[in-house]
């Protein structure tokens, strides 16, 4: 117990010492016997006898655990107090190293590009289902993806009975079409044959019905009323002369003062001639009556309207009967249209009825739908079974054929500067890694395809073991674009790159005995970590690894 306590003191005479130093204040009492706890790498020896009483002593007498655990792996020998030293001496070192530096000799440098590409059949042919009326198609058999075709081939057989029944009633349209079309040709030669006979009557009728307008005043109408004025003074005389008669009998007759029976016949005969002739002129007091009242005025009435009717006809006849002639040349016109668009409709139902059968064009293999740089496009693949329907302006097959072979690449337009004409590429295909093969560029856009890419095309150099690769394939190709043997070269991190001008680079250039000096370099071809330097160093120069710190640096 007591070699424990001297050995507590004997630690808290080292921690006042440390602090006086300059080092650390140890931690409170209970924090160092804690961190001593969880520090404590290795156990310490078993205490003597003596200091086991502590752990059967009460609780108060636990106020010491810390120091009682720590003083057998802290509490040093009197020989080893220079210990704490060291800890003492690793405050002042300050002398900085010195920083790294690289020394310019020449090497090889090439700058890789990695690009990715698939392979294209050059020689393809896209079936896009082109009619041109027909819009009901319906699959009744096709072949399937991939396979093996020759040209001429069946490739789809859609279902024609509807077509077919079109194609009946397009024929009876064009006959009904073509009749039509001959009646209008009739009417026009009608037209064109009568157009002037008609004319001709109707400037002869209105002439003579002038005519009979300006007799009916002048000669009809004076004469027919003359007529009305004499046979009614006709009846008149009649009636006086019948009367007068009457008288003479009657006196004769009376002066004799005899009456045989001849005699009163001939009176009574004479009566009778008498009230005939009132009869017939009070019928003709009304006959004129009614012919100067009536019968004249009507007609008079009737012929100024006539007259006008017949003048509007006449004016109308001669206006119409040119429109007519041209309504039926414009019906001819009309009739010859519709016989055409019949005559095309039929025509084209017949051309849409030979797409019923879709044919191969050329030998090849079987692609449903599109091949758009280097994928199918489209849900097309999932089609083609009995009953589907294809929508018409769409890519339906794509027959290819599998060499030659070309390999696109869509260059980004950072990496537009690597890809040339000429220029040899290594190829890896994704499916085939283990069939690698060398390609060469044929030719470069100028013309972006899509946004911030350029699309090549590389000549494929492949052998027979390269029979596996098929159109479609994606590529995984390598280009160089440049090499260079003795280039000198520099990591990145060693340039200082001017803050005002991005075309200035410096390095610095380590000379013996003084600060290093800021070169002016100027660079060449790059790549992720390094740079090509093709003008402000030489071989054997030797730089910093990186730029100092500007207070570091040599103004």
């Amino acid at each position: 117990w007591l070699l424990g306590v001297l050995g507590g003191i004997f630690f808290i005479g080292v921690g006042s010492l440390g602090r006086v130093a300059g080092a650390e204040p140890p931690p409170p009492p209970e924090q160092s016997g804690q961190q001593e706890k969880q520090e404590k790498p290795v156990p310490p020896p078993p205490p003597p006898k003596p200091e086991e009483k502590p752990k059967e002593t009460p609780p108060p007498a636990e106020k010491q655990p810390a120091v009682k655990e720590s003083a057998p792996k802290e509490t040093p020998k009197p020989s080893e107090a220079p210990a704490v030293k060291p800890a003492t001496e690793k405050v002042p070192e300050k002398d900085p190293e010195k920083p790294p530096t690289i020394t310019i000799t020449p090497k090889p440098f090439k700058v890789e590009v990695t690009l990715e590409g698939y392979l294209e059949a050059r020689d393809t042919q896209e079936l896009v289902l082109k009619p041109q009326v027909w819009m009901d198609w319906e699959v009744v058999s096709a072949v399937k993806h991939g396979a093996q075709v020759r040209q001429g081939d069946v490739l789809i057989q859609f279902d024609a009975k509807k077509l077919n029944d079109a194609i009946t009633e397009a024929k009876a349209e064009l006959r009904a079409a073509e009749i039509a079309l001959q009646l209008a040709q009739l009417d026009v030669q009608w037209a064109e044959s009568v157009h002037p006979i008609d004319l001709a009557l109707v400037e002869r009728t209105q002439k003579r019905f002038a005519e009979d307008f300006e007799r009916f005043f002048k000669v009809r109408q004076p004469l027919a009323r003359k007529e009305a004025d004499l046979m009614l003074r006709r009846a008149q005389y009649m009636l006086e002369s019948e009367e007068e008669e009457l008288r003479q009998l009657e006196k004769m007759y009376k002066a004799d003062d005899l009456t045989e029976e001849t005699e009163e016949f001939i009176l009574k005969r004479q009566r009778f001639f008498v009230e005939l002739a009132k009869f017939f002129y009070e019928e003709a007091q009304k006959e004129h009556e009614a012919a100067t009242q009536l019968t004249l005025p009507r007609r008079e009435e009737d012929m100024k309207t006539d007259e006008q009717i017949q003048r509007l006809r006449t004016e109308r006849a001669k206006a119409s009967l040119p429109l007519l002639l041209q309504k039926a040349k414009a019906d001819l016109e009309k009739a010859k249209l519709v016989h055409s668009k019949a005559q095309e409709k039929l025509a084209q139902l017949e051309a849409d009825l030979a797409l019923m059968t879709l044919k191969s064009p050329a030998d090849g293999i079987v692609y449903y739908g599109r091949l758009q740089d280097g994928r199918l496009s489209g849900a097309e693949t999932t089609l083609f079974r009995k009953g589907d329907k294809v929508l018409p302006g769409r890519p339906v097959m794509t027959v290819l054929k599998v060499r030659p072979l070309t390999l696109v690449v869509d260059v980004p337009e950072e990496k537009f500067y690597a890809v040339r004409p000429g220029l040899q590429a290594k190829v890896e295909p994704k499916g085939l890694p283990d069939l690698k093969f060398s390609a060469v560029v044929a030719e470069v856009d100028r013309v972006p395809v899509a946004d911030g890419k350029f699309r090549a095309r590389l000549t494929p150099a492949l052998d027979k073991q390269a029979d596996a690769l098929m159109p479609g394939m994606a590529c995984k190709v390598k280009l160089v674009p440049y090499v260079k043997t003795d280039a000198l070269v520099v990591p990145k991190s060693a340039i200082e790159q001017d803050p005002l001008d991005e075309e200035k680079a410096y390095v610095y250039l380590v000379v013996e005995g003084k600060e290093p000096l800021r070169q002016p370099v100027v660079r060449g071809r790059q790549k992720e970590t390094e740079c090509e330097i093709t003008g402000g160093l030489k071989p054997g120069d030797k730089i910093l690894a990186e730029p100092p710190k500007k207070k570091d640096a040599t103004p």
